[in-house]
């Protein structure tokens, strides 16, 4: 029997180590495509913009913070998470009406955020654009959102309005919510003062000195 030679020895182990390192090599070019990939699939990603966007907002950058989610919108302009944050932001930046067309466009983009609608109507509001808050605020409330906001916002829109009659029904809702609130009972017993209904504004005024009294008493003895 033959023995191999050591040449048939040497091309053997010199043939695996070829194919070990073309094996080793094809697993390293995988692996950059798969990381470029990867990569590729994050910069593509709104979430990865929205995510940097919060961590320049947490270091108070909000330059940094608007560019990120400028960068948001571009890679995904359906996307309504992105103009509801954009919003927020602008909002806590007083550019209201910027803030109002991003929570616009949210809103058409299909975002149900509740809160963000009230901050579009506090906008709104805070624009003096009171007859465009109204309507806003009664879209909401006719969709189903049921905040208590909602009507204490229309309440005090149409106060500043001059008109008390259709603020009372709002301020008699939001109270609902809120029924320890001293601010929304003093309105209301206003309202109804300026109604001529004495004494419903008598009734609440006696509420508001037994609210207050309670809430100004130990809480021990409450």
């Amino acid at each position: 029997m033959r023995k191999p030679s050591f040449g048939n020895t040497r091309a053997v182990f010199v043939t695996w180590a070829a194919f070990l390192a073309a094996f080793l090599a094809a697993g390293v070019l995988a692996n950059v495509a798969l990381s470029r990939y990867v990569e590729y699939q994050r910069a593509q990603d709104p979430r990865t913009y929205l995510n940097k966007a919060q961590l320049r907002i947490d270091r108070n950058d909000m330059v940094g913070a608007l560019d990120q989610i400028e960068q948001a919108i571009r890679k995904a302009p359906d996307n309504p998470e992105s103009y509801r944050v954009r919003g927020l932001l602008q909002f806590r930046l007083k550019r209201l009406q910027e803030a109002f067309d991003s929570f616009a466009r949210a809103i058409e983009r299909g975002s149900r955020d509740e809160d963000m609608r009230l901050k579009a109507m506090n906008a709104l509001m805070q624009m003096g654009r009171h007859e465009e808050a109204i309507a806003f605020g009664r879209k909401c409330l006719d969709e189903g959102y049921r905040y208590p906001t909602f009507p204490r916002y229309m309440a005090e829109t149409y106060r500043v309005l001059g008109k008390s009659a259709e603020a009372i029904p709002y301020y008699e809702e939001a109270l609902k919510g809120y029924p320890n609130d001293l601010f929304l009972m003093d309105r209301l017993a206003q309202a109804y003062r300026a109604t001529g209904q004495t004494e419903k504004a008598a009734a609440l005024e006696r509420r508001i000195a037994e609210t207050q009294a309670l809430q100004e008493r130990p809480a021990e003895n409450r």
